[in-house]
């Protein structure tokens, strides 16, 4: 009777052994995918977290420095302070033009997003587009960036007064204008004013 015991616990123990090694086996099959799975949630997380960060942060430069999304106002802000620079030396102030301001936002944001390198390339190509709305006599175009997070603008604005060649354009014999901002992602802020001419 005890060797019929022994035999029963024998059988009792290989099953739990049985039972216990199966699990252990698929658990080393399920385990990978479950790391594997694991790391890819967290690696999306990341993600996602580092995308709401960046947006925080563009939002937190933009409620500094008083620009709305699309910078209207920092448009408005150059141009009030190129027109005040202009009566100031007994010159007529240059009217905004919204057709002119959207070819000079094209180019901020082709600058902001790397497209086209800081400065004046393609400037021919927007006097052709503005040459479609208006009879251009002549024109000219100032750019600059900068990284202020207090001024963006003024610092700009400054930039260009004391450069001999975009001061020039400042005060020449132009009638309109068009100004475009564009925030980059690198905490950047681009600017292009383009000066125009019109019979």
């Amino acid at each position: 009777m005890p060797k019929l015991k022994e035999a029963s616990l024998v059988t009792v123990l290989l099953s739990i052994v049985n039972v216990f090694a199966f699990h252990v086996i698929r658990l080393s099959i399920l385990l990978p995918f479950l790391l594997f799975s694991g790391c890819q949630s967290l690696q999306e997380a990341q993600m996602l977290r580092q995308k709401k960060i960046k947006q925080q942060m563009i939002q937190k430069i933009s409620r500094l420095n008083k620009i709305s999304p699309d910078y209207f106002w920092a448009e408005e802000e150059i141009h009030k302070s190129v027109n005040q620079y202009r009566v100031s030396l007994g010159l007529n102030p240059l009217t905004l033009n919204a057709e002119i301001s959207e070819v000079a936002r094209e180019h901020s944001n082709n600058m902001a997003n790397v497209i086209v390198p800081i400065g004046h390339q393609g400037f021919r190509e927007r006097v052709q587009q503005i040459r479609t709305t208006f009879s251009v006599v002549s024109s000219a175009e100032n750019v600059a960036w900068n990284f202020s997070s207090l001024e963006p603008c003024y610092v700009a604005f400054r930039g260009w007064v004391n450069s001999p060649g975009h001061q020039k354009n400042m005060v020449g014999d132009f009638n309109l204008t068009g100004i475009g901002v564009e925030l980059g992602d690198n905490g950047s802020y681009y600017f292009t004013q383009i000066f125009i001419r019109t019979p």
